[in-house]
């Protein structure tokens, strides 16, 4: 699409520009200049509306009456054109049309709509023929660097996760440790030992296995070393808070001892 209008205003511009007086006799050449600058700027004005799709189809007024903003910048950039021609003078070296170089200015840039409408007709394969090999092939390989650095983070947030879960379940298990020693009624094998460390659940290297097999990506992958390594910062900062927990626990229950 970029490559279609650059071509049809490039040809629509110097056809103007250098044989505008064989088509119009009666214009001089300061009403010509005028004519090229807003023909110009209505070519992409109309563009604009080309450019509210970017599939293949079509209608490209589909929805353009629920887009507030979309109606309000244009008509901002219709009005500024036609306040720089009727009033832009020397700043913007312009000269005021008449009604004849207004219609073909207008008529001129209109023609952006049926050649957008032609370029999506025209196949994409066959445009990718022209393209060379070598862009093609550097489009397709950041494709697939994208997709395997997204799933090495998928990794490494699924490794955070499940490690402030383990110290979750750590930090609620001092809680319930300190409810149970104010009670008096301690329920065997309910509140940790010192003797006895927490129980980790297992990992998620073999949950994610034994879970979802069929969809899990292949572990670990070539940037875990670096991804696990970004876990150990929330990792101690969990804890430290559980360990904060389990410690005011054990102070409590020497106290009311």
């Amino acid at each position: 699409m970029i490559f279609g209008q650059s071509v049809v205003q490039v040809v629509v511009i110097f056809v103007l520009n250098f044989h505008g007086t064989k088509f119009f006799p009666g214009w001089d050449n300061d009403a010509l200049k005028t004519v090229v600058f807003n023909t110009f700027v209505w070519l992409q004005i109309f563009n604009e509306i080309n450019c509210r799709r970017l599939d293949n189809k079509l209608n490209v007024f589909s929805g353009i009456s629920q887009n507030s903003f979309f109606i309000v910048i244009m008509i901002v950039m219709v009005g500024c054109q036609a306040l720089i021609i009727f009033f832009g003078g020397a700043a913007f070296s312009v000269h005021q049309l008449d009604s004849q170089q207004w219609l073909v200015s207008v008529s001129l840039g209109f023609l952006s709509l049926p050649a957008g409408a032609i370029i999506r007709l025209i196949p994409t394969d066959l445009v990718k023929f022209f393209v060379p090999t070598c862009i093609l092939e550097r489009s397709a390989n950041t494709d697939l660097e994208s997709e395997r650095v997204i799933e090495d983070w998928d990794d490494a947030m699924e490794a955070i996760q499940d490690d402030l879960r383990f110290f979750k379940r750590l930090r609620g298990q001092g809680r319930f440790g300190r409810i149970q020693g104010n009670s008096g009624t301690d329920p065997p094998n309910t509140r940790p030992s010192d003797s006895d460390p927490p129980t980790r659940q297992p990992s998620f290297d073999d949950s994610r296995e034994s879970h979802n097999p069929s969809t899990s990506r292949p572990f670990p992958s070539s940037l875990y070393s670096v991804n696990a390594a970004s876990t150990m910062v929330p990792g101690l900062i969990a804890l430290s808070t559980a360990s904060a927990a389990v410690a005011l626990s054990d102070n409590s229950s020497t106290n009311q001892e």
